[in-house]
């Protein structure tokens, strides 16, 4: 999917919102070959939203006019993300790779063989980037004199913020939500035999765990509820990249089964009342599954 925008200019601003709902309407009816490949909708009242419906190159290389003065095209075709990776939690068996440490001014590269991922865990707050903390366990470790990695790939940095965060229950975005974590493990265990050459035999992943905490503004009953009456939800926590380019670039992850244990709530003074839900995710059986992560970017595949 890709995405862009149309800029209208020099439009009466008390109708600039009715204008660009009727547009997307009369857009996404029409049945003109040049106009049916994308989908049209009202960008908060300020400018019209234009997301092509196929992935990839095609996609982005549609063009761009706006017909008139009183429209601005944002450029000249269509630009960002698009590619959709859907990952889900109980692989039987998890990959290992290897990953290196450089530091160029000694020298000195430390080469960290059998590497697999233990745990991951996410922060949501009000400010600052999102930052992900991964918990890994190496087989060996190895020293060079020069890198034994080649040229490294440069890509083109595109942060999530935590500003442009999102956490929805059953679907539904929820409200006076102050902050969130969580932290998703694979359970790895080293294997500790007995070898000529003192390294572990092997990384087995063993019972997945995942676990967080919802801060709250107290001001409804919603989770209450569902922890007193020890109901089943969906937990949704996500991020999504600001700018032109946020319906493109995304990251999702939702547990499919969660409970809530009964809060305490304490009242320390005079202001609002705050709450903190320490939640489990569970395996959901209709699903067969806890976690389904979705990530969205520019990027086609990955190995």
């Amino acid at each position: 999917m890709r995405s862009n925008r149309l800029l209208p200019a020099n439009i009466n601003a008390g109708n600039l919102n009715a204008t660009l709902t009727q547009l997307a309407t009369d857009l996404n009816a029409s049945a003109n070959a040049s106009i049916t490949p994308a989908t049209y909708s009202n960008g908060g009242g300020t400018k019209l939203n234009i997301v092509h419906d196929t992935l990839g190159a095609t996609g982005n290389n549609f063009t761009l006019a706006s017909g008139n003065a009183n429209g601005v095209a944002s450029g000249a075709t269509l630009s960002g993300g698009g590619f959709t990776h859907t990952f889900v939690s109980g692989a039987a068996s998890l990959p290992s790779f290897a990953a290196e440490i450089g530091h160029a001014n000694v020298p000195a590269y430390f080469v960290h063989t059998g590497c697999m991922l233990g745990s991951m865990a996410l922060n949501f707050q009000r400010s600052g980037a999102a930052n992900a903390t991964l918990n890994i366990i190496a087989q060996g470790e190895t020293r060079f004199a020069s890198t034994q990695g080649g040229t490294p790939t440069a890509r083109v940095y595109k942060p999530f913020s935590q500003f442009n965060g999102s956490i929805k229950r059953n679907g539904t975005s929820l409200a006076n939500i102050t902050g969130a974590q969580f932290t998703y493990s694979n359970g790895l265990q080293a294997v500790p035999t007995i070898r000529n050459d003192g390294l572990i035999e092997a990384v087995d992943p063993t019972i997945i765990n995942v676990n967080g905490s919802i801060d709250v503004r107290f001001a409804d009953t919603t989770l209450v509820d569902d922890a007193i009456n020890n109901t089943a939800i969906e937990l949704e926590l996500a991020y999504k990249l600001a700018g032109l380019d946020g319906n493109n670039f995304s990251l999702t992850w939702t547990f499919h089964e969660v409970y809530l244990p009964r809060p305490r709530i304490p009242v320390s003074g005079p202001g609002g009342v705050q709450a903190s839900f320490n939640w489990q995710a569970v395996y959901d059986d209709a699903l067969s599954k806890s976690v389904t992560v979705v990530l969205k970017n520019d990027v086609t595949s990955y190995p």
